[in-house]
């Protein structure tokens, strides 16, 4: 069997994965993570706190921002490890 590796970085006209813009994950304590494939793993990054800001600031947060921006560019580290991605 050959395994395929990606590449470098994906297509400029080509999104891999849109999660980051259509959902995020709030877990029981109120942190927001940006992606459900990455739910059960401790190295998901938190985007904030529903309990301690609103909803609406963490989406639309410069940390949340530039999670997408790598995303799509194909430089992010979580995505690139992603099975879904």
């Amino acid at each position: 069997m050959r395994l395929l590796r990606r590449e470098a970085t994906p297509p400029r006209a080509h999104v891999r994965c849109l999660l980051p813009w259509n959902f995020a994950l709030i877990r029981n304590g109120g942190d927001v993570a940006p992606c459900h494939a990455l739910f059960s793993s401790d190295k998901a990054p938190i985007m904030g706190n529903v309990f301690q800001g609103d909803f609406r600031d963490i989406w639309h947060s410069p940390r949340f921002r530039e999670y997408r921006r790598t995303s799509a560019a194909g430089t992010n580290p979580h995505c690139r490890v992603c099975p879904y991605y």
